[in-house]
């Protein structure tokens, strides 16, 4: 892509970086859903201007391209930039995904008007060619088939369903339905009941795109905001298309995309939440409270503070007391006592072997002194 390309594609996004968005879009935000509803307004008034430019002006000189510049330069206008709330985050982000479809429903409008005007009509033929019409209802099923599989798994990355899409769409391509005279959506007379079906189809058709959109908002990339029109468009076209009983799977497209991604939302937030253990639960010992907890040592006893009893006596046999535990005789470092100190017990056995401190620092591994 050369640098002009890109600058050209950067600006139609309007993705420099003075109006950088941040990447994460945080749908809690109702202003959010102000630039869904400008692209739902859009295309119905761009449906209204089209049926419209074929009403008011006499037959003889109606003009398709007269009627396809008037919706196209509304739409420029309604979609020149998004409309806000204060300043929300990731509008300029749902806005760029959003606003392509207007520009797909009035490129829809330029395919239905070349096959009404490029083919003789066919309102004299006997069953209008059944085979045709069987195969373009088929591919009709198709598509919505692969765009309710589509919605029952919104934030996939299987791109399956749009290439089952492209190729339905490539076989009505292939074979086209029948064509009615003055029925193009651009230059048609068309009746009260065909302006409200086109005005329903319009209401249809930008209501899935939007919700496609809602479901999986992309990131701040052209590339991701890209897929997301590609993939939206292509689970939304067949509304434009089908026939007038076929409608009734868009609310059922609508609902079955909202439900799943309600579900994946929930799962999401159950597999984040981890459950903190109760110490106190299975049997366990619960620490904060104390219960289960041994009882504390017993207090050794200690002189009284108001001079009863014999302070020195008490001193002396909390200290051996403390020696005798300590198991430091066992290992030799305190001396043994001797009879002649006046303080041995001879009915009491110390324990302990004299050691000599050479060879307590061989048995450590210290180095030996003086050496």
């Amino acid at each position: 892509m050369s640098a002009r390309l890109r600058k050209s594609t950067l600006a139609f996004f309007d993705m420099q970086e003075k109006f950088a968005d941040p990447e994460d879009v945080d749908l809690a935000h109702a202003g959010l859903y102000l630039v869904g509803a400008q692209v739902l307004a859009t295309v119905l008034l761009l449906s209204v201007t089209a049926t419209l430019c074929s009403w008011v002006q006499p037959a003889s000189q109606v003009s398709a391209v007269r009627s396809l510049a008037a919706t196209t330069v509304l739409a420029m206008l309604m979609l020149k930039a998004p409309l806000r709330v204060g300043s929300t985050r990731g509008v300029v982000v749902l806005f760029n995904a959003l606003r392509p479809c207007a520009f797909v429903y009035v490129t829809f409008l330029v395919v239905e008007q070349l096959l009404h005007s490029c083919e003789t009509p066919t309102d004299d033929i006997p069953g209008h060619l059944t085979m045709r019409r069987i195969v373009f209802h088929g591919a009709s099923l198709t598509m919505i088939g692969a765009a309710l599989l589509r919605a029952s798994a919104p934030t996939s990355e299987n791109d399956l369903w749009f290439l089952i899409t492209l190729g339905a769409l490539l076989v009505i391509a292939l074979v086209p339905p029948p064509s009615l005279s003055l029925t193009g959506p651009l230059c048609g007379q068309p009746t009260a009941w065909d302006a409200g079906d086109r005005l329903l189809r319009a209401l249809l058709f930008s209501a899935c795109y939007v919700t496609s959109v809602y479901v999986k908002p992309p990131r701040f990339d052209v590339y991701e905001i890209t897929i997301s029109v590609i993939r939206c468009g292509a689970t939304s076209i067949w509304v434009l298309g089908c026939t007038f009983g076929f409608l009734l799977f868009a609310p059922v497209q609508i609902a079955v995309a909202v439900t799943a991604r309600v579900r994946e939302s929930n799962a999401a937030l159950e597999a984040a939440y981890v459950e903190v253990a109760d110490g106190a639960s299975d049997g366990e010992v619960d620490v904060e409270a104390g219960v289960g907890m041994p009882p504390p040592p017993p207090a050794l006893p200690l002189p009284h503070a108001d001079g009863t009893g014999d302070s020195h006596e008490t001193t002396t046999a909390l200290v051996d007391s403390i020696v005798r535990r300590s198991g430091f005789q066992e290992l030799g470092v305190l001396a043994a006592m001797r009879e002649d100190d006046g303080v041995i017990d001879a009915g009491e056995d110390y324990g302990g072997t004299p050691v000599d401190p050479t060879q307590l620092s061989a048995l450590v591994g210290a180095p030996r002194l003086g050496v």
